[in-house]
């Protein structure tokens, strides 16, 4: 039975598992297993027989299954009702924008029908139900101030007042409405709402370890103070008592939990300030190793998981301690509370705090394989000390476990990302394959982990949500897809087959976006796609449309590359659509009677195919212009130019006889050639039947376009026969231009139903590790191109969760690969940029080490930084910056001694180790700097630059220009070539604003010219472009200047040349100075 949108069904549940903080049922249906998500009141209940799920989108084979709660809905509420709800978000969308409030039961609606109230979290709120639409509540928020007012209100100095502490609760309060984090906590506190004590206390609650203060003392006394709050709350105030029953045991228990909480991080602290932190810490451990036991271990494991909370850098200074009591000690006592649950504290501590530097570490350098082997080891001891009933997200845990092992055996990658895919995208659930004795080696450790066998495996047509803003992404055992949110139109696939093979890697969106020829190698040009893309995907409707003048009009006897896209009725007519989408009114109709002169039933759209399903495209002509002028084409014109292509007279046709007619009064016989073709078979006296297959040969083709042919003789014995089926076949795959893949199409939500989209199964945290699994991917690839597109997948995918750090982290990888790039094909840097990025690098080690790579680039030819490469070269730093500082000294010793062929290939080298496939020419050297040549590396950006800065270095160049023109002898400008001679050409930057067209740019630089400087000043000015024969086919513009003997006057100075250098002077100055000149130049 196949699932259809919008029906119910009930399906046994099999067993109930536990996923961080959600718990599923598993169901199942024709032997695949479904997860369906448990809503909390059901948490506390037994698991029922069967469960009643709701088909909530059925596309492209893909089915997505949700719990049907509707049967809930109209026993928990009735419409005209008024029933408690408690808000659980801030005020999202934008158009509709609406509220997030829970009911008692656990179930999540939206209050969009909230006049002008405005609502804070945790605030207790009464809604009348004024539609119960299936698994919906449609609310309408009730104004009742003793409500909304319920919960006692306590001001922070009546609160200071009843402790003793006026002082530090006035200071309290101050800070409160001053902090914009407590921004929600503030408004609920000046609208004297008692809920914003609550939300205060657990927010501090959740920032003890994180906060900050001048001295230990002074958080103490702090967390003293909360202690007391918490206390007065639950002992001496009416605060709990005004609350119903269940948030008053609620409210207790959390309160009791902060007071135990917070009087151990009082005694850690206590321990830190007076400095018997280390020898606590050092006496717990020796105790552990020694004995594998401790007295009283709760209270002592808490004080010690206190103090790693409070100084996070002892963790890093005793996680190895750790890792060799736990791998190496009792396992059955570990195993056991409290020291399992102390355990996992420390290794969830570490994790949280370096898996984000670990996720940008490399095996490169020894840091880095030494951090990543010891997060490894506590992802696995993590994983082995973990129970099916610890609220833990066991999945991602393992994601990233199996994702790290790659480093360790990448002869494994294949095996090891596609079940960390898995595990990361809740498309199975991978069974645990190692033990503890499994930790000693971390190679076979990655061989367990790849050969581990996937136990309930979701079906592979069952799809994985997370919906995000703007898109959806759908994962699946064999594919993952982001497809657009917009309702602008259908959402069609965009990236080129094969761009992203991985896990079929698509993106779907209905906006128009300029397409990329195949194996484009251009990085521009996939630059410019991808920024395409993210628009696309997330500012819908940004994109620059064609305007209908620019849309081509078929007319009558236009030829069209057409598909045929869909077939209608018995087979014979056929649905066509253009190639090219810029044709407004191409989208048409294609009969079989314009193909062939002959019937041929049941024509399938497979017919129309190859072998790899892309669609046969025909050069076909408009025969005529029906209603909206949709055409009618005709492919006749293109078989008889193929006939009279391909046949000679009395060429041998294979032919099968498909009956008789009467032609220009003798008998004929109708057939239909191997080919496809249809003939007119004449002959003597033999007579034919029809099912007969014959030979005929070929004399003349009748303006119908039937062949005329002459019976020759039957067929060979051992001749294969054919059908008229596989004869039309065999000219569709003859007559085709090309072949066109069509772009799937997907959209997130059904057509079939009212629901808007599917519910996310996939939580952020998973889609964040599948953003560092599809990075991993791409390092693997050798094509740079490849690893470029693959990270700009995962940067979409972080925009996708709203990520904005590795949103920017992902774009400042990319821009590495751009200037590496730039880099080797034309020795172009930007300094200020390398100083911007090694000022930024922040918890991502491989920008630090890009960064570094960057500026020993920029140490190239010049030696003044050779002290420079030696310390790199000696010092602990990876493999690939070290062989480019090897690379570098040899480049300016080269240099020194004038080595052109060295140099040549030392770029050639640095090629290879960045992995850049760029050719490279052999470095043209046109001298140095002088009184009268001046060289810079491009117009548009500024000296060793890669951004785009015009204006500046235009002022820049200005600059030189008018030094020349106040020079006694004048000068030459070369744009095209670097500060050391080397010609590096304009291709990369002036091709970006020009188009490659040079006298669109030789127009601008003398209009630059002439409106800054004058025209005295562009009449003394020449230009022309250098040479290829000179340049190496770069394109280098030499600008010629003649003096000025008038003066010329460039933002309010007159700059002159001297030297290689360029200054500025004040008019009067000026003056003297070519005053002297002349009387220079007299004597």
């Amino acid at each position: 039975m196949k699932f259809k949108a919008g029906n119910s069904y009930e399906l046994p549940v099999k067993e109930r598992i536990v996923q961080g903080n959600s718990q599923y049922f598993i169901v199942e249906h024709d032997g695949v297993e479904y997860r369906i998500r448990l809503y909390d009141f059901q948490k506390e209940q037994k698991d029922p027989a069967t469960l009643l799920c709701l088909a909530r989108q059925v596309q492209d084979g893909t089915i997505a299954l949700v719990q049907d709660y509707s049967a809930f809905l109209d026993q928990f509420y009735k419409v005209g009702e008024e029933y408690p709800f408690t808000v659980v978000s801030g005020l999202k969308g934008y158009e509709l924008p609406y509220y997030t409030v829970r009911d008692n039961h656990g179930l999540i609606f939206n209050l969009a029908n909230f006049g002008k109230a405005k609502l804070m979290p945790y605030q207790d709120i009464r809604c009348r139900v004024t539609k119960i639409d299936r698994y919906r509540l449609r609310l309408q928020l009730i104004d009742d101030e003793q409500v909304q007012r319920k919960v006692k209100f306590y001001s922070l100095p009546a609160i200071g007042a009843e402790l003793c502490i006026g002082a530090e609760a006035r200071l309290a309060e101050s800070l409160l409405l001053a902090d914009a984090s407590y921004a929600d906590i503030a408004a609920a506190y000046s609208s004297h709402r008692g809920e914003w004590v609550l939300m205060f206390l657990s927010k501090v609650r959740d920032t003890i370890e994180t906060m900050h203060y001048r001295t230990l003392r002074r958080h103490i006394r702090v967390l003293r103070a909360y202690v007391s709050v918490c206390l007065f709350l639950l002992e001496e105030s009416r605060l709990i008592s005004s609350l119903d029953d269940t948030w008053r045991t609620r409210w207790r228990r959390r309160l009791e939990g902060y007071v135990r909480h917070a009087s151990t991080s009082i005694r850690a602290l206590e321990m830190i300030d007076s400095g018997k932190h280390t020898a606590y810490l050092d006496d717990i451990i020796a105790k552990m190793r020694q004995s594998g036991y401790l007295y009283n271990p709760g209270d002592k494991l808490e004080v010690m998981n206190a103090i790693f909370a409070l100084c996070p850098d002892i963790i890093e200074q005793r996680m190895d301690d750790i890792l060799s009591i736990i791998s190496d000690g009792n396992h059955s006592n570990w195993s056991q509370d409290p020291f399992r649950s102390a355990f996992i504290r420390v290794l969830d501590s570490y994790v949280r705090l370096n898996k984000t530097r670990a996720d940008g570490l490399t095996y490169d350098d020894r840091a880095g394989r030494d951090m990543l082997q010891r997060m490894i080891r506590v992802l696995a001891l993590r994983l082995l000390l973990s129970s099916k009933d610890d609220d833990f997200d066991i999945q991602e845990y393992r994601a990233a476990l199996v994702r790290y092992l790659v480093f360790e055996n990448e002869a494994l990658a294949p095996d090891l990302l596609r079940k960390a895919f898995e595990a990361a995208a809740g498309t199975s659930e991978s069974p645990l394959r190692f033990g503890w004795k499994s930790l000693d080696n971390l190679k076979q450790l990655a061989l367990e982990a790849a050969s581990a066998d996937l136990s309930s495996p979701t079906s592979p047509s069952s799809a994985q949500y997370y919906m995000g803003k703007g898109a959806g992404l759908v994962a699946t055992r064999e594919s993952l897809h982001l497809v657009s949110q917009s309702r602008g139109g259908v959402n069609r696939a965009i990236l080129p087959v094969d761009m992203l093979p991985w896990q079929n890697i698509q993106i779907y969106t209905s906006e128009r976006i300029a397409a990329l020829p195949e194996g484009c190698d251009d990085l521009d040009a996939l630059s410019c796609f991808w920024a395409d893309v993210e628009h696309a995907l997330y500012e819908p409707g940004s994109l620059t449309r064609p305007s209908r003048a620019n849309l081509r009009v078929v007319d009558v006897g236009d030829t069209v590359r057409v598909y045929v896209s869909e077939i209608e009725g018995d087979g014979r007519l056929f649905r066509v659509k253009p190639v090219d989408e810029s044709i407004s009114n191409g989208e048409g109709t294609l009969s079989l009677s314009e193909i062939v002169k002959y019937d041929v039933y049941g024509m399938a759209i497979d017919d129309f195919r190859d072998d790899f399903n892309n669609a046969l495209v025909f050069d076909a002509k408009v025969l005529s212009l029906g209603s909206g002028d949709e055409p009618r084409y005709t492919l006749l014109p293109a078989i008889k130019d193929m006939v009279r292509n391909d046949l000679d007279e009395d060429t041998p046709l294979e032919c099968l006889v498909m009956g008789w007619t009467k032609y220009k009064g003798r008998e004929t016989y109708l057939g239909i050639s191997a080919q496809g073709d249809p003939v007119n078979i004449v002959t003597e006296s033999t007579k034919l039947s029809k099912g007969d297959y014959v030979v005929a040969t070929y004399m003349s083709m009748e303006p119908t376009g039937r062949l005329l042919c002459r019976y020759n003789r039957p067929v060979d014995e051992d001749f294969n026969t054919f059908t008229p089926h596989d004869a039309i076949r065999t000219m569709l795959f003859l007559l085709k231009s090309s072949v066109f893949h069509i772009p799937e199409t997907m959209d997130l939500a059904s057509e079939n139903t009212d629901d808007d989209l599917p519910e996310s199964t996939i939580e952020p945290e998973h889609v964040v590790e599948l953003i560092h699994i599809i990075d991993r991917v791409g390092s693997l690839e050798s094509s740079y191109l490849r690893r470029f597109n693959y990270m700009a997948f995962a940067r979409m995918l972080a925009r996708l969760i709203d990520n904005n750090g590795l949103v920017q982290y992902f774009a400042r990888r990319m821009s590495f690969v751009r200037r590496l790039r730039t880099f080797v094909s034309s020795g172009y840097i930007n300094v200020d940029d390398i100083r911007a990025d090694e000022e930024n690098s922040g918890d991502y080690p491989v920008l630090e080490m890009r960064s570094r790579q960057l500026r020993i680039l920029s140490y190239i030819y010049d030696s003044s930084k050779n002290d420079f490469l030696w310390d790199i070269i000696a010092g602990d730093y990876d493999e690939t910056s070290v062989g480019l500082a090897k690379l570098a000294l040899t480049a300016n010793l080269s240099m020194e001694m004038d080595v052109d062929e060295a140099q040549g290939a030392i770029t050639g080298r640095i090629s290879q180790l960045l992995n850049i496939e760029v050719k490279i020419q052999q470095p043209i050297f046109l001298g140095e700097e002088t009184q009268t040549l001046e060289f810079k590396s491009s117009y548009i950006c500024p000296e060793d630059g890669l951004h785009i800065d015009m204006p500046r270095q235009r002022d820049h160049i200005l600059q030189r220009i008018c030094g020349f023109l106040n020079s006694a002898q004048g000068g030459k400008l070369y744009i095209g070539v670097n500060r050391y001679g080397y010609v590096v050409g304009n291709d990369d930057l002036y091709h970006h604003l020009f188009g490659g067209d040079r006298d669109k740019y030789e127009l601008r630089v003398r209009n630059d010219i002439r409106i800054n400087l004058g025209g005295a000043a562009n009449d003394c000015i020449s230009t022309l472009w250098l040479d290829p024969a000179e340049s190496g086919g770069k394109n280098v513009f030499v600008i010629e200047i003649r003096p000025n003997q008038f003066g010329t006057e460039y933002g309010g100075k007159y700059w002159v040349r001297q030297g290689t250098s360029t200054y500025p002077y004040t008019r009067k100055e000026f003056l003297a100075m070519q005053a002297n000149r002349t009387l220079a130049d007299a004597q």
